[in-house]
Protein backbone atom coordinates (compact mmCIF):
# COMPACT_ATOMS: atom_id res chain seq x y z
CA UNK A 1 0.00 0.00 0.00
CA UNK A 2 1.50 3.86 -0.62
CA UNK A 3 1.96 5.79 2.16
CA UNK A 4 -1.02 8.23 3.79
CA UNK A 5 0.04 11.53 4.38
CA UNK A 6 -1.18 12.97 7.44
CA UNK A 7 -2.93 16.34 6.51
CA UNK A 8 -2.26 18.34 9.49
CA UNK A 9 -3.13 22.13 8.14
CA UNK A 10 -0.76 24.61 6.78
CA UNK A 11 0.13 26.50 10.11
CA UNK A 12 -1.73 26.23 13.95
CA UNK A 13 -4.73 26.49 14.62
CA UNK A 14 -5.62 27.42 10.80
CA UNK A 15 -8.29 24.65 10.57
CA UNK A 16 -7.33 23.53 7.04
CA UNK A 17 -6.31 20.05 8.36
CA UNK A 18 -7.79 16.75 8.07
CA UNK A 19 -10.35 15.27 11.44
CA UNK A 20 -7.85 13.98 14.13
CA UNK A 21 -10.02 10.38 13.15
CA UNK A 22 -8.54 10.81 9.53
CA UNK A 23 -5.34 11.96 11.15
CA UNK A 24 -4.96 8.64 13.54
CA UNK A 25 -6.67 6.12 10.85
CA UNK A 26 -4.01 7.46 8.14
CA UNK A 27 -1.09 6.55 10.51
CA UNK A 28 -2.63 3.32 12.38
CA UNK A 29 -2.63 2.58 8.40
CA UNK A 30 0.84 2.96 7.88
CA UNK A 31 2.09 1.32 10.59
CA UNK A 32 0.30 -1.69 9.79
CA UNK A 33 1.89 -1.70 6.38
CA UNK A 34 5.16 -1.42 8.27
CA UNK A 35 4.82 -4.33 10.59
CA UNK A 36 3.30 -6.14 7.64
CA UNK A 37 6.79 -5.34 5.67
CA UNK A 38 8.93 -6.06 8.37
CA UNK A 39 7.02 -9.70 9.19
CA UNK A 40 8.21 -10.48 5.39
CA UNK A 41 12.00 -9.93 5.81
CA UNK A 42 14.50 -11.25 7.86
CA UNK A 43 18.02 -9.50 7.72
CA UNK A 44 21.37 -11.87 8.01
CA UNK A 45 22.51 -9.26 10.21
CA UNK A 46 20.75 -9.88 13.35
CA UNK A 47 22.15 -11.21 16.18
CA UNK A 48 20.36 -14.49 16.38
CA UNK A 49 22.49 -15.37 13.44
CA UNK A 50 25.85 -14.13 14.85
CA UNK A 51 27.29 -17.70 15.63
CA UNK A 52 27.76 -18.80 12.41
CA UNK A 53 31.21 -19.30 11.34
CA UNK A 54 31.29 -17.75 8.35
CA UNK A 55 29.19 -15.32 6.15
CA UNK A 56 27.77 -17.94 4.15
CA UNK A 57 27.08 -19.93 6.85
CA UNK A 58 25.16 -17.00 8.21
CA UNK A 59 23.37 -16.70 5.20
CA UNK A 60 21.97 -20.21 5.22
CA UNK A 61 20.80 -20.07 8.73
CA UNK A 62 19.18 -16.50 7.62
CA UNK A 63 17.41 -18.37 4.50
CA UNK A 64 15.86 -21.61 6.48
CA UNK A 65 14.78 -18.66 9.12
CA UNK A 66 12.49 -16.95 6.21
CA UNK A 67 10.77 -20.65 5.21
CA UNK A 68 10.31 -20.95 8.57
CA UNK A 69 9.08 -18.01 9.30
CA UNK A 70 7.28 -17.47 6.28
CA UNK A 71 9.38 -14.53 5.14
CA UNK A 72 9.05 -13.55 1.36
CA UNK A 73 12.76 -11.65 1.44
CA UNK A 74 16.52 -11.65 2.97
CA UNK A 75 18.22 -8.83 4.01
CA UNK A 76 21.59 -8.42 3.39
CA UNK A 77 23.91 -5.90 4.92
CA UNK A 78 27.03 -4.57 3.18
CA UNK A 79 28.88 -6.23 5.61
CA UNK A 80 28.35 -9.56 4.15
CA UNK A 81 28.77 -8.84 0.21
CA UNK A 82 30.43 -10.60 -1.62
CA UNK A 83 29.96 -14.09 -0.56
CA UNK A 84 29.97 -17.20 -1.93
CA UNK A 85 26.73 -18.05 -3.00
CA UNK A 86 27.25 -21.91 -3.90
CA UNK A 87 27.96 -22.42 -0.31
CA UNK A 88 24.28 -20.52 0.45
CA UNK A 89 21.91 -21.14 -2.32
CA UNK A 90 18.70 -19.08 -2.31
CA UNK A 91 15.32 -21.47 -1.21
CA UNK A 92 12.81 -20.90 -3.34
CA UNK A 93 9.88 -18.07 -2.89
CA UNK A 94 12.96 -16.01 -0.55
CA UNK A 95 14.22 -13.40 -2.55
CA UNK A 96 17.71 -11.56 -1.63
CA UNK A 97 18.11 -7.71 -1.36
CA UNK A 98 21.02 -5.91 -0.25
CA UNK A 99 22.12 -2.30 1.97
CA UNK A 100 21.73 0.10 -0.61
CA UNK A 101 19.99 -2.14 -3.55
CA UNK A 102 16.86 -1.75 -4.96
CA UNK A 103 14.20 -3.82 -3.10
CA UNK A 104 11.81 -3.75 -6.19
CA UNK A 105 13.62 -6.54 -8.15
CA UNK A 106 16.36 -9.12 -8.34
CA UNK A 107 19.74 -7.35 -7.87
CA UNK A 108 22.38 -10.15 -8.95
CA UNK A 109 24.76 -8.02 -6.24
CA UNK A 110 22.44 -9.37 -3.09
CA UNK A 111 23.55 -12.85 -4.62
CA UNK A 112 26.74 -12.48 -3.85
CA UNK A 113 28.34 -11.26 -7.38
CA UNK A 114 31.29 -9.17 -7.70
CA UNK A 115 30.85 -5.72 -9.78
CA UNK A 116 33.31 -2.92 -10.19
CA UNK A 117 32.74 0.22 -11.99
CA UNK A 118 34.06 0.36 -15.31
CA UNK A 119 37.25 0.31 -16.77
CA UNK A 120 38.06 -1.77 -13.54
CA UNK A 121 37.84 -5.45 -14.18
CA UNK A 122 36.88 -7.17 -11.02
CA UNK A 123 38.81 -10.67 -10.26
CA UNK A 124 36.37 -12.84 -8.97
CA UNK A 125 33.81 -14.83 -11.54
CA UNK A 126 30.01 -13.94 -10.75
CA UNK A 127 29.04 -16.66 -12.71
CA UNK A 128 27.23 -18.60 -9.96
CA UNK A 129 25.32 -15.68 -8.65
CA UNK A 130 24.31 -14.39 -11.72
CA UNK A 131 23.11 -17.56 -12.71
CA UNK A 132 21.24 -17.97 -9.47
CA UNK A 133 18.82 -14.70 -10.38
CA UNK A 134 18.46 -16.44 -13.83
CA UNK A 135 16.66 -19.74 -12.63
CA UNK A 136 14.59 -17.28 -10.39
CA UNK A 137 12.74 -16.53 -13.66
CA UNK A 138 12.33 -13.08 -12.69
CA UNK A 139 14.56 -9.57 -13.59
CA UNK A 140 17.75 -9.40 -13.25
CA UNK A 141 19.18 -5.73 -11.97
CA UNK A 142 23.32 -5.48 -13.03
CA UNK A 143 23.57 -1.39 -11.37
CA UNK A 144 25.84 -0.68 -13.99
CA UNK A 145 28.74 -2.34 -13.05
CA UNK A 146 31.51 -4.71 -14.83
CA UNK A 147 31.23 -8.31 -14.16
CA UNK A 148 33.15 -11.80 -15.00
CA UNK A 149 31.17 -14.63 -15.64
CA UNK A 150 30.89 -17.71 -18.34
CA UNK A 151 28.11 -20.28 -19.50
CA UNK A 152 25.42 -18.60 -18.23
CA UNK A 153 21.81 -19.78 -18.97
CA UNK A 154 17.95 -18.64 -19.53
CA UNK A 155 14.98 -21.02 -20.18
CA UNK A 156 11.99 -18.78 -18.41
CA UNK A 157 9.70 -16.83 -20.47
CA UNK A 158 9.60 -13.01 -19.98
CA UNK A 159 12.69 -12.34 -17.80
CA UNK A 160 14.09 -9.10 -18.52
CA UNK A 161 17.79 -8.64 -17.80
CA UNK A 162 18.65 -4.77 -16.95
CA UNK A 163 20.79 -2.23 -15.75
CA UNK A 164 19.23 1.19 -14.40
CA UNK A 165 22.21 2.83 -13.14
CA UNK A 166 24.41 2.81 -16.56
CA UNK A 167 25.30 -0.06 -19.42
CA UNK A 168 26.36 -3.07 -17.36
CA UNK A 169 29.22 -5.24 -18.54
CA UNK A 170 29.65 -8.93 -18.62
CA UNK A 171 33.42 -9.99 -19.64
CA UNK A 172 33.58 -13.80 -20.93
CA UNK A 173 36.02 -15.67 -18.71
CA UNK A 174 35.77 -19.46 -20.02
CA UNK A 175 35.12 -20.83 -23.59
CA UNK A 176 31.58 -21.72 -24.21
CA UNK A 177 28.60 -19.80 -24.81
CA UNK A 178 28.49 -16.51 -22.50
CA UNK A 179 24.69 -16.52 -22.60
CA UNK A 180 22.27 -19.21 -23.52
CA UNK A 181 18.64 -17.71 -23.48
CA UNK A 182 15.61 -20.44 -24.94
CA UNK A 183 12.56 -18.31 -23.22
CA UNK A 184 9.73 -16.79 -25.02
CA UNK A 185 9.72 -12.90 -24.59
CA UNK A 186 12.83 -12.06 -23.21
CA UNK A 187 14.33 -8.77 -22.96
CA UNK A 188 18.10 -7.31 -22.49
CA UNK A 189 18.44 -3.69 -21.91
CA UNK A 190 21.43 -1.93 -21.35
CA UNK A 191 23.78 -4.63 -20.99
CA UNK A 192 26.84 -5.16 -23.11
CA UNK A 193 28.21 -8.68 -23.38
CA UNK A 194 32.10 -8.92 -24.00
CA UNK A 195 34.70 -11.45 -24.63
CA UNK A 196 38.16 -10.38 -22.64
CA UNK A 197 40.10 -8.78 -25.75
CA UNK A 198 39.98 -7.70 -28.94
CA UNK A 199 41.87 -10.77 -29.50
CA UNK A 200 39.60 -13.78 -27.56
CA UNK A 201 41.27 -16.92 -26.64
CA UNK A 202 37.58 -17.95 -25.04
CA UNK A 203 35.77 -19.90 -27.94
CA UNK A 204 32.16 -19.44 -28.87
CA UNK A 205 29.10 -17.22 -29.77
CA UNK A 206 28.89 -14.31 -26.66
CA UNK A 207 25.03 -14.30 -27.36
CA UNK A 208 22.79 -17.49 -28.56
CA UNK A 209 18.64 -17.48 -28.32
CA UNK A 210 16.73 -19.76 -29.62
CA UNK A 211 13.09 -18.18 -28.09
CA UNK A 212 10.78 -16.36 -30.03
CA UNK A 213 10.41 -12.33 -29.38
CA UNK A 214 13.78 -12.61 -28.10
CA UNK A 215 15.00 -8.30 -27.81
CA UNK A 216 17.87 -6.59 -27.42
CA UNK A 217 17.58 -2.82 -26.65
CA UNK A 218 20.40 -0.14 -26.27
CA UNK A 219 22.42 -3.38 -25.74
CA UNK A 220 25.73 -4.44 -27.09
CA UNK A 221 27.95 -7.51 -27.82
CA UNK A 222 32.01 -7.36 -28.31
CA UNK A 223 35.26 -9.02 -28.97
CA UNK A 224 32.95 -12.40 -29.52
CA UNK A 225 35.11 -15.30 -30.77
CA UNK A 226 32.23 -16.38 -32.69
CA UNK A 227 29.13 -14.71 -33.23
CA UNK A 228 28.50 -11.56 -31.24
CA UNK A 229 24.47 -12.21 -31.37
CA UNK A 230 22.49 -15.52 -32.67
CA UNK A 231 19.57 -15.80 -33.05
CA UNK A 232 17.26 -18.63 -34.51
CA UNK A 233 13.79 -17.57 -33.11
CA UNK A 234 11.07 -15.35 -35.00
CA UNK A 235 10.59 -12.10 -34.41
CA UNK A 236 13.86 -11.43 -33.10
CA UNK A 237 14.17 -7.61 -32.36
CA UNK A 238 17.77 -6.17 -32.32
CA UNK A 239 17.55 -1.75 -31.04
CA UNK A 240 19.91 0.37 -30.53
CA UNK A 241 23.46 0.02 -29.52
CA UNK A 242 25.53 1.09 -25.99
CA UNK A 243 28.82 0.32 -27.68
CA UNK A 244 29.22 -2.29 -30.93
CA UNK A 245 28.28 -5.59 -32.14
CA UNK A 246 31.31 -7.11 -33.42
CA UNK A 247 32.92 -10.33 -34.07
CA UNK A 248 37.19 -10.80 -34.02
CA UNK A 249 36.47 -13.33 -37.12
CA UNK A 250 37.56 -11.33 -40.07
CA UNK A 251 37.17 -14.31 -42.24
CA UNK A 252 34.61 -14.80 -45.20
CA UNK A 253 32.03 -16.36 -43.36
CA UNK A 254 32.38 -14.24 -39.99
CA UNK A 255 29.70 -12.32 -38.99
CA UNK A 256 28.66 -10.15 -35.98
CA UNK A 257 24.98 -10.75 -35.99
CA UNK A 258 23.45 -14.29 -37.47
CA UNK A 259 19.57 -14.15 -37.48
CA UNK A 260 17.64 -17.36 -38.18
CA UNK A 261 18.39 -21.13 -39.35
CA UNK A 262 18.28 -23.41 -42.31
CA UNK A 263 15.47 -25.39 -43.03
CA UNK A 264 12.90 -23.54 -41.15
CA UNK A 265 11.20 -19.69 -41.86
CA UNK A 266 11.86 -17.46 -39.08
CA UNK A 267 9.83 -14.30 -39.57
CA UNK A 268 9.59 -10.72 -38.61
CA UNK A 269 13.15 -9.89 -37.24
CA UNK A 270 13.66 -6.13 -36.68
CA UNK A 271 17.29 -4.77 -36.83
CA UNK A 272 17.27 -0.99 -35.81
CA UNK A 273 20.17 1.83 -35.59
CA UNK A 274 22.85 -0.67 -34.74
CA UNK A 275 26.56 -0.36 -35.22
CA UNK A 276 29.49 -2.69 -36.13
CA UNK A 277 32.96 -1.24 -36.66
CA UNK A 278 34.45 -3.81 -39.47
CA UNK A 279 33.55 -4.12 -43.06
CA UNK A 280 34.62 -8.50 -42.54
CA UNK A 281 31.80 -8.27 -39.85
CA UNK A 282 28.13 -7.52 -40.25
CA UNK A 283 24.75 -9.54 -40.54
CA UNK A 284 23.95 -13.17 -41.86
CA UNK A 285 20.41 -13.87 -41.95
CA UNK A 286 18.83 -17.65 -43.49
CA UNK A 287 16.00 -18.57 -44.21
CA UNK A 288 14.15 -15.56 -43.39
CA UNK A 289 10.92 -13.19 -44.21
CA UNK A 290 9.67 -10.24 -43.32
CA UNK A 291 12.57 -8.84 -41.70
CA UNK A 292 13.32 -5.13 -41.62
CA UNK A 293 17.18 -3.50 -41.65
CA UNK A 294 16.51 0.22 -40.29
CA UNK A 295 19.31 2.44 -40.23
CA UNK A 296 22.85 1.64 -38.63
CA UNK A 297 26.20 1.10 -39.97
CA UNK A 298 27.77 -2.39 -40.20
CA UNK A 299 30.07 -4.56 -42.76
CA UNK A 300 28.90 -7.49 -44.77
CA UNK A 301 24.76 -7.78 -45.33
CA UNK A 302 23.80 -11.63 -46.42
CA UNK A 303 20.30 -12.81 -46.70
CA UNK A 304 21.10 -16.06 -47.60
CA UNK A 305 18.76 -19.20 -49.12
CA UNK A 306 19.05 -22.89 -47.11
CA UNK A 307 16.17 -24.56 -48.32
CA UNK A 308 14.10 -21.36 -48.79
CA UNK A 309 11.15 -22.72 -46.74
CA UNK A 310 7.44 -21.36 -47.79
CA UNK A 311 7.49 -17.88 -46.04
CA UNK A 312 10.36 -16.63 -46.72
CA UNK A 313 10.61 -13.08 -48.42
CA UNK A 314 9.60 -9.95 -48.69
CA UNK A 315 12.88 -8.61 -46.66
CA UNK A 316 14.00 -5.21 -46.27
CA UNK A 317 17.49 -3.12 -45.34
CA UNK A 318 16.68 0.68 -45.78
CA UNK A 319 18.54 3.33 -44.71
CA UNK A 320 22.15 1.79 -43.66
CA UNK A 321 25.76 2.40 -44.38
CA UNK A 322 27.05 -0.87 -45.80
CA UNK A 323 30.65 -1.04 -45.81
CA UNK A 324 30.77 -4.69 -47.17
CA UNK A 325 29.66 -7.32 -49.63
CA UNK A 326 25.98 -7.39 -50.30
CA UNK A 327 24.73 -11.11 -51.39
CA UNK A 328 20.75 -11.55 -51.96
CA UNK A 329 19.84 -15.19 -52.08
CA UNK A 330 15.53 -15.14 -51.40
CA UNK A 331 13.50 -13.44 -53.85
CA UNK A 332 11.65 -10.30 -52.94
CA UNK A 333 14.17 -8.66 -50.83
CA UNK A 334 14.14 -4.84 -51.00
CA UNK A 335 17.63 -2.54 -50.62
CA UNK A 336 16.80 0.78 -50.99
CA UNK A 337 18.00 4.42 -49.12
CA UNK A 338 21.57 2.56 -48.15
CA UNK A 339 25.20 4.14 -48.85
CA UNK A 340 28.10 1.91 -50.04
CA UNK A 341 31.59 1.95 -49.41
CA UNK A 342 32.60 -0.46 -52.39
CA UNK A 343 32.59 -3.66 -52.41
CA UNK A 344 29.98 -6.24 -54.54
CA UNK A 345 26.22 -6.72 -54.31
CA UNK A 346 25.41 -9.73 -55.98
CA UNK A 347 21.41 -10.98 -56.44
CA UNK A 348 21.94 -14.94 -56.87
CA UNK A 349 20.81 -17.48 -59.08
CA UNK A 350 17.30 -18.17 -57.84
CA UNK A 351 16.22 -14.64 -57.21
CA UNK A 352 12.88 -12.53 -58.41
CA UNK A 353 11.22 -9.71 -57.48
CA UNK A 354 14.19 -8.01 -55.63
CA UNK A 355 15.04 -4.69 -55.64
CA UNK A 356 17.85 -2.43 -55.41
CA UNK A 357 16.82 1.89 -56.32
CA UNK A 358 18.20 4.66 -57.10
CA UNK A 359 17.52 5.95 -53.78
CA UNK A 360 21.01 4.01 -52.51
CA UNK A 361 24.52 5.75 -52.99
CA UNK A 362 27.03 3.75 -54.55
CA UNK A 363 30.77 5.20 -53.94
CA UNK A 364 33.20 4.13 -56.62
CA UNK A 365 34.38 0.46 -56.92
CA UNK A 366 30.77 -0.93 -56.25
CA UNK A 367 30.38 -3.67 -58.20
CA UNK A 368 26.70 -5.43 -59.08
CA UNK A 369 26.34 -8.67 -60.47
CA UNK A 370 22.79 -10.05 -60.84
CA UNK A 371 22.46 -13.82 -61.22
CA UNK A 372 19.25 -13.96 -60.96
CA UNK A 373 15.84 -13.21 -62.86
CA UNK A 374 15.76 -9.86 -65.35
CA UNK A 375 12.65 -8.90 -63.00
CA UNK A 376 15.16 -7.65 -59.77
CA UNK A 377 14.94 -4.54 -60.24
CA UNK A 378 18.56 -2.57 -60.32
CA UNK A 379 18.87 1.13 -60.62
CA UNK A 380 21.66 3.31 -60.25
CA UNK A 381 22.79 6.98 -61.29
CA UNK A 382 25.96 6.86 -63.23
CA UNK A 383 25.78 9.89 -64.29
CA UNK A 384 28.98 12.68 -63.50
CA UNK A 385 27.94 15.74 -65.57
CA UNK A 386 24.77 17.83 -66.23
CA UNK A 387 22.21 14.99 -67.21
CA UNK A 388 20.38 12.50 -64.95
CA UNK A 389 22.06 8.89 -66.12
CA UNK A 390 20.03 5.84 -64.42
CA UNK A 391 21.38 2.33 -65.31
CA UNK A 392 19.03 -0.38 -65.24
CA UNK A 393 20.20 -4.19 -64.42
CA UNK A 394 23.82 -4.95 -63.32
CA UNK A 395 27.30 -3.96 -64.50
CA UNK A 396 26.74 -5.95 -67.88
CA UNK A 397 23.20 -3.86 -68.93
CA UNK A 398 23.06 -2.07 -71.54
CA UNK A 399 20.05 0.12 -70.36
CA UNK A 400 21.03 3.80 -69.72
CA UNK A 401 18.36 5.73 -70.32
CA UNK A 402 20.10 9.55 -69.77
CA UNK A 403 17.38 12.71 -69.00
CA UNK A 404 18.68 16.20 -69.78
CA UNK A 405 16.57 18.79 -67.30
CA UNK A 406 17.37 21.66 -68.87
CA UNK A 407 15.84 20.81 -72.49
CA UNK A 408 13.94 18.07 -71.51
CA UNK A 409 15.61 15.63 -73.66
CA UNK A 410 15.27 12.05 -72.57
CA UNK A 411 17.84 9.00 -74.46
CA UNK A 412 17.04 5.68 -74.61
CA UNK A 413 19.89 3.31 -75.61
CA UNK A 414 18.19 0.91 -77.86
CA UNK A 415 14.18 1.01 -78.37
CA UNK A 416 11.19 1.78 -77.69
CA UNK A 417 8.58 -0.78 -77.85
CA UNK A 418 4.37 -0.30 -77.13
CA UNK A 419 2.36 -3.10 -78.34
CA UNK A 420 -0.74 -3.35 -80.77
CA UNK A 421 -3.74 -0.72 -80.32
CA UNK A 422 -1.39 1.39 -78.05
CA UNK A 423 -0.35 4.82 -79.46
CA UNK A 424 2.92 6.44 -79.27
CA UNK A 425 1.27 10.30 -78.87
CA UNK A 426 2.58 13.87 -79.74
CA UNK A 427 0.96 16.21 -77.75
CA UNK A 428 0.66 20.25 -78.51
CA UNK A 429 1.71 22.95 -76.57
CA UNK A 430 -1.99 23.21 -75.40
CA UNK A 431 -2.08 19.57 -74.06
CA UNK A 432 -3.97 18.05 -76.59
CA UNK A 433 -3.02 14.88 -79.10
CA UNK A 434 -2.05 16.30 -82.01
CA UNK A 435 -0.59 13.05 -83.82
CA UNK A 436 0.42 9.47 -82.81
CA UNK A 437 2.26 6.52 -83.76
CA UNK A 438 0.45 3.13 -84.05
CA UNK A 439 0.02 -0.35 -84.78
CA UNK A 440 -3.37 -1.87 -85.38
CA UNK A 441 -4.00 -5.39 -84.47
CA UNK A 442 -3.52 -6.26 -88.52
CA UNK A 443 0.00 -5.36 -88.09
CA UNK A 444 -0.34 -2.30 -89.90
CA UNK A 445 1.71 0.66 -88.81
CA UNK A 446 -0.44 4.07 -88.97
CA UNK A 447 1.02 7.34 -88.66
CA UNK A 448 -1.61 10.10 -88.10
CA UNK A 449 -1.54 13.89 -88.02
CA UNK A 450 -4.67 14.83 -86.55
CA UNK A 451 -4.24 18.40 -86.66
CA UNK A 452 -6.21 19.88 -89.64
CA UNK A 453 -4.43 21.41 -92.21
CA UNK A 454 -0.99 20.85 -90.87
CA UNK A 455 1.02 17.84 -93.19
CA UNK A 456 3.10 15.03 -92.25
CA UNK A 457 6.51 15.40 -93.05
CA UNK A 458 9.54 13.70 -93.57
CA UNK A 459 12.89 15.75 -93.11
CA UNK A 460 15.99 15.05 -92.80
CA UNK A 461 18.94 16.99 -92.22
CA UNK A 462 21.25 19.08 -94.78
CA UNK A 463 21.79 16.56 -97.79
CA UNK A 464 20.46 13.41 -96.39
CA UNK A 465 17.51 11.37 -97.90
CA UNK A 466 14.55 8.88 -97.63
CA UNK A 467 14.86 5.48 -98.00
CA UNK A 468 11.49 3.46 -98.55
CA UNK A 469 12.19 -0.40 -98.14
CA UNK A 470 10.00 -3.44 -98.50
CA UNK A 471 11.29 -6.80 -98.16
CA UNK A 472 14.40 -5.48 -96.88
CA UNK A 473 15.22 -4.03 -100.04
CA UNK A 474 15.10 -0.18 -100.30
CA UNK A 475 12.49 0.51 -103.25
CA UNK A 476 12.37 4.11 -103.48
CA UNK A 477 15.03 7.08 -102.62
CA UNK A 478 14.18 11.09 -102.42
CA UNK A 479 17.06 13.05 -102.05
CA UNK A 480 18.51 16.25 -102.59
CA UNK A 481 19.51 16.45 -106.33
CA UNK A 482 20.04 19.36 -107.85
CA UNK A 483 21.28 18.23 -111.49
CA UNK A 484 19.55 19.06 -114.29
CA UNK A 485 17.83 16.82 -116.14
CA UNK A 486 16.97 14.82 -113.18
CA UNK A 487 14.44 14.57 -110.57
CA UNK A 488 14.61 13.81 -106.34
CA UNK A 489 13.85 10.28 -106.83
CA UNK A 490 15.17 6.64 -107.38
CA UNK A 491 12.95 3.39 -108.21
CA UNK A 492 13.93 0.03 -107.59
CA UNK A 493 13.88 -1.31 -111.27
CA UNK A 494 12.69 -4.69 -110.57
CA UNK A 495 14.25 -6.01 -114.45
CA UNK A 496 17.53 -4.82 -113.67
CA UNK A 497 17.02 -5.53 -109.56
CA UNK A 498 18.28 -2.36 -108.69
CA UNK A 499 18.16 1.36 -107.78
CA UNK A 500 17.90 4.05 -110.98
CA UNK A 501 17.71 7.39 -111.30
CA UNK A 502 14.03 9.11 -112.91
CA UNK A 503 15.02 11.12 -115.11
CA UNK A 504 13.01 14.12 -117.17
CA UNK A 505 12.15 13.91 -120.94
CA UNK A 506 12.78 17.42 -123.01
CA UNK A 507 9.69 19.59 -123.37
CA UNK A 508 6.25 18.05 -124.49
CA UNK A 509 8.10 14.90 -124.70
CA UNK A 510 4.71 13.45 -123.12
CA UNK A 511 2.58 15.40 -124.74
CA UNK A 512 1.63 19.02 -125.19
CA UNK A 513 2.45 20.35 -121.72
CA UNK A 514 4.18 17.55 -120.50
CA UNK A 515 7.46 15.90 -119.61
CA UNK A 516 8.53 12.40 -120.13
CA UNK A 517 9.51 10.44 -117.02
CA UNK A 518 12.08 7.97 -117.40
CA UNK A 519 14.31 5.40 -115.97
CA UNK A 520 17.72 3.68 -118.33
CA UNK A 521 16.87 0.46 -119.99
Amino acid sequence: MAQLPLNYGTVANDHTGAPLRTLFKNTQDNFTDLYSLQSRIISAGEKRFAGAPTTEARIVLADAACVAELATILFIPAFMLPYDITQCPPSAGVRRVREGGNFSGYDVLAYGAVGTVSPAVPTQDSSASIQAVLSTGFPLEFSGLVYLANNLTQSANGQILYSSGGTAQIIKNANGVLFTSSGRDVQCRNVLFRGESATPAFTGHNVLASGDNFSMVNCGSMWAYDRAVKATGNHFELIGTNTLYQTADATAGGYDIEVGISGTATLYHHVVGIYTGQATGGILFTDVGGISVLGGKFGKCSVNAGTLPAGVGSNKVVGARINGAINIEIPTTVVSACGFSGGTITFALGTSGCALDDSNVLQAGTTITNNGNLNNLIVRQVAAGSTIDLKYGDDASLATVSINPQTGIITFPKQVTITNNVKFAMQQTSGAVGGFVSMDSSNQVQIQNLVTGKPIQYQPTGTGFHQFVSGGVEVVRMDASAVAGQTRMMLYDVDNATLERVTVGIADSGGAGFKVLRIPN
